[in-house]
This record gives structure tokens, C-alpha cells and sequence, in this order.
């Protein structure tokens, strides 16, 4: 039994999430709106699906972001142990507080953490990012730091203001991580003691203070991060097939690439390596790979690539899945989120049932551009609708897409 099944079943309005329950919410829970949930020292697992919270309490517990979107749309305050693992879509629509003793977000590899309004991190509790975080406003008072610790290639995007009141509020530990400042500085005590995060201080606002950014490096004038990533991915996809879940990814650039590993699971708390291929060791050029992995039995199978360097760091795609209990046919859909172009794959009969609609239920498929046509593959071009997101819905599937 998944973690999207069974236990305490799907989480519903005017939930107690207490200790020793577990509840989810799945993709074919779909997309759904929940008030008035209590997370009391109980776990939350979402699996897929688009999930909102509005109101709520958050004084202990654990919630898991496996895949899909889950989005607080109210002014959230993290208490006491609360804990959230995200490897997907994590938003939070009215601000964030961090105020446990502590409260810890760990924003993984292919998971976005996004923040619209202000980031306060209070006490000694922290953020992990290992992949890309963005917030209006950053207000750093811990009591202890990091309160951000950033893995290898993280990246945080503050547009609006930062104010430091905490003593290596920032850390970045094992290799070249980013932060970028959109608007006004105030440095009250050092920043960070690690010479492997950069800064790229925009150009604009004001910087003040008696502090500095310790032994952090500073880019200014700066318009994008200075990071290097070990590889740049291109797609990643896991598709149903009659011998096995394929999973197909491709490379624009490579650097000190040793090798990837496919690795599968069927719970998420236990992966196996399934595949290994060499990288291309520095390459500038596309590269493609793909495997097809059996399947005996049905379930639904998590598929992640790790990516190991020449000197053995690593780093971890996204979370697919691939769904063995139904014979609901799906589509595939890269890169999301897209600035323009978005590839979707599937078979002939799922593409020609396929509408684009907007959040106010319009269908955009006529304001849209298709570049190609096939019998298992459309190219749309999105630069005609404005920044936001949209709904790609088939006779039996549905996508969102993030319009960059």
C-alpha cells in the first residue's frame, strides 16, 4: 500500500492531523481547496494533484511534498518541530513565519519554494535549500544561525528587501551556492562565513548598516546568479509503455560529469539504483539519454536521476511517477515551467482532445501558436499569454503548466 493510500485516508476540510495519523492527497485526488487544518504532530503527504490550504494551525508535525502543488493561501506561521520536505511545488501566497524552536523547511533538489510577500525566520529555525527559493521580502532574526543553509548550486531570489539581524544568518557549506537581492539591503550583523556563496546585488536600491557580507563573494552591478551547475537539464520525463516506464532526459551542458543513476521507489522512503550510464564529462553540446525499466507488478513507481560529479558530489532531479494501477493513458509535458515553447507527448487520440485554459476557465488553445503537429508529439508556442498558470486538460488527464 502507497503513501497516497490507506492510512488515515484523504485529508479533508476541518482536519486534525494528529500524532501517529498520516494523511494524503494524490493525483487523482486532483485539484481541491481545504480549510481549517491542524497539523498537531501527524504527517501530510501529497503525492500530486494541486492541493490549497486557506486557514489552518501549524504546531507540530510533518508534511511531505512528493509531487504535484501544494500552496498556503493565508499567513502561515511554522511552530514548534514542524517540519516540511518539499521535492515539488511549494507556495506560499500571504507571507511566511518561522517561529519553532525549530521549524525547518528543506526545499530539496527539483523542488521550488516560492513566497509571495515576506520570509521571517525567527528563533533557531532554518531553511535547507538545495534548489531554487523566491521571496518578496527576507527577514532574517534567528536566535541561532544558518538560518538558510544552501546546498551546492541553490539558489535564492529575494526581488524586494533583505534585513540581516542574525550572525551568519546565511551558510553554504560545500560548494558555490547564490543569492540574489532585488531591492534595499540592511546589514545589522555579518552575513554568511562561507566564501563559496555569491551575491549578486542588482542594480538599485540602497545597502545600509553597520555589518557586512562577511566572507561572502559580492557581484554588483549583478543580473543573474553566478552559479555553475554540474549539468544543464533539458527534459526529464518518465512515460507508460507496454515493457516498462520509460524515462528519457537530455543534457545542453555537462561539467565534470561522471555518471547518472537512475533510481526508483515505490514508497519514497526507500530507492534503489535500476540504471547507471556515463556522462559526457564536459560537454557543451545536447545529449540524450533513455532506459526502459520493467515493470512486474502494478503500482505506482517514483523515479528520480542522480548526477555524480568526477570528484563525487551529487546532485537529484525532480520526482516522476508513472502510474502501473490504471490503464489512464497520460501526457507528457517539458519544459515546465517555460518561458515560450512547451512539449506534449502522448498519443494521437489524448492530443486531439487536448484544450489550454486559463485560471478564469477560458480556453487559450485559439491565442496560442502550434509549431508542430505529429501523431504522438505537439509544439505549442505560449508567448502570446500573459506570465501566469494554465490548465492542459484531455478527455482523461490534466497538466499544469507554468507560463514563465
Amino acid at each position: 500500500m502507497g503513501v497516497c493510500s490507506g492510512g488515515n485516508g484523504q485529508l479533508n476540510n476541518n482536519t486534525s492531523v494528529n500524532s501517529g495519523m498520516t494523511f494524503w492527497w494524490s493525483a487523482a485526488s486532483g485539484t481541491g481547496s481545504l480549510s481549517n487544518i491542524g497539523m498537531q504532530g501527524g504527517t501530510l503527504v501529497v503525492c500530486g494533484g494541486d492541493l490549497t490550504i486557506t486557514s489552518g494551525s501549524f504546531i507540530n508535525g510533518t508534511i511531505i511534498v512528493m509531487g504535484g502543488t501544494l500552496t498556503f493561501d493565508f499567513a502561515v506561521t511554522l511552530f514548534n518541530t514542524t517540519k516540511i520536505v518539499n521535492y515539488s511545488d511549494l507556495n506560499f501566497t500571504n507571507g511566511l513565519t518561522m517561529s519553532g524552536i525549530p521549524a525547518r523547511i528543506f526545499n530539496n533538489s527539483g523542488g521550488t519554494l516560492n513566497v509571495t510577500g515576506t520570509t521571517t525566520i525567527n528563533n533557531n529555525s532554518s531553511i535547507i535549500n538545495n534548489s531554487t527559493f523566491a521571496t518578496d521580502n527576507l527577514t532574517l532574526n534567528g536566535s541561532s544561525g544558518p538560518a538558510i543553509c544552501q546546498g551546492g548550486g541553490a539558489i535564492v531570489n529575494v526581488s524586494g528587501d533583505f534585513t540581516n539581524g542574525l550572525l551568519n544568518s546565511i551558510e553554504s557549506p560545500s560548494s558555490s551556492s547564490c543569492i540574489f537581492m532585488g531591492n534595499n539591503i540592511q546589514l545589522n550583523l555579518d552575513v554568511s562565513p562561507d566564501a563559496t556563496l555569491n551575491v549578486c546585488d542588482s542594480p538599485g536600491g540602497t545597502t545600509s548598516g553597520p555589518a557586512t557580507w562577511g566572507a561572502a563573494k559580492i557581484f554588483s552591478p549583478c543580473g543573474t546568479c553566478p552559479t555553475i551547475l554540474p549539468i544543464e537539464l533539458e527534459l526529464f520525463y518518465v512515460k507508460k509503455k507496454a515493457d516498462g516506464a520509460e524515462i528519457v532526459w537530455a543534457t545542453s551542458q555537462e561539467i565534470s560529469n561522471d555518471y547518472f543513476v537512475i533510481q526508483r521507489s515505490v514508497h519514497q522512503n526507500e530507492w534503489e539504483d535500476v540504471y547507471k550510464v556515463e556522462g559526457q564529462g564536459d560537454s557543451h553540446e545536447l545529449s540524450s539519454y533513455q532506459y526502459i525499466n520493467p515493470i512486474t507488478a502494478p503500482d505506482v513507481y517514483y523515479y528520480r536521476l542522480k548526477q555524480v560529479d568526477f570528484d563525487g558530489q551529487f546532485t537529484y532531479s525532480q520526482i516522476l511517477y508513472a502510474d502501473f494501477t490504471t490503464d489512464n493513458e497520460e501526457l507528457i509535458v517539458y519544459p515546465n515551467p517555460t518561458e515560450n515553447i512547451v512539449n506534449i507527448m502522448g498519443d494521437g487520440h489524448l492530443l486531439k482532445t487536448l484544450a489550454l485554459y486559463n485560471t478564469y476557465g477560458e480556453n487559450m488553445m485559439l491565442s496560442v501558436s502550434i509549431i508542430q503537429k505529429g501523431d504522438e508529439e505537439l509544439i505549442i508556442d505560449l508567448r502570446s499569454l500573459p506570465t501566469g498558470i494554465y490548465y492542459l486538460k484531455g478527455e482523461k488527464t490534466i497538466n499544469k503548466i507554468h507560463k514563465k
